[in-house]
């Protein structure tokens, strides 16, 4: 189980900067509260184990990082727009 936390670990540290890249404002939003939710729930299975009781997030914890994920992504939208710089999207296809 440690091994493949880590290699998910690594998985989702490449993926951290897709949502500013995506052009949709929803896509970027989704995809970011999607991997705020898989590193929180990565934690959580290092530090508890998964076949001793069930590991999860509590439903104000799936909010709270909901909302932290998706008020960064948009912070980082806003701010790139205000500064102008803008690296070439990724189109959804």
């Amino acid at each position: 189980l440690d091994r493949c936390l880590v290699r998910v670990e690594g998985l989702l540290d490449d993926a951290r900067p897709l949502p500013v890249l995506l052009r949709s404002t929803r896509l970027s939003l989704e995809a970011a509260v999607i991997l705020r939710l898989a590193a929180a729930l990565a934690g959580r299975l290092k530090a508890h184990d998964p076949l001793a009781e069930r590991v999860r997030l509590s439903k104000p914890a799936m909010v709270w990082h909901a909302v932290a994920a998706g008020l960064a992504c948009l912070a980082v939208r806003a701010f790139r727009r205000s500064t102008g710089s803008r690296r070439q999207s990724a189109r959804p296809t």
